[in-house]
């Protein structure tokens, strides 16, 4: 679950959808993930997403 909280604050990964990293970390159902994830962060996977989210830096950015 943690690396899925990374997974999910990673500006880089933006383009991955909740359920691609759910299946990335272990999950063969996206709604057993979203469930387990709000029991341990007390949020959805997407509003842990949005909350934690940095807009890329740097040049270009």
């Amino acid at each position: 679950m943690d690396i899925a909280a990374r997974l999910l604050a990673d500006a880089v990964q933006t383009g991955r959808s909740v359920t691609d990293i759910a299946y990335a970390v272990g999950f063969k159902d996206a709604s057993h993930f979203a469930r387990a994830f709000k029991s341990r962060h007390c949020v959805s996977p997407r509003e842990y997403r949005r909350d934690h989210s940095a807009a890329p830096q740097g040049p270009g950015a």
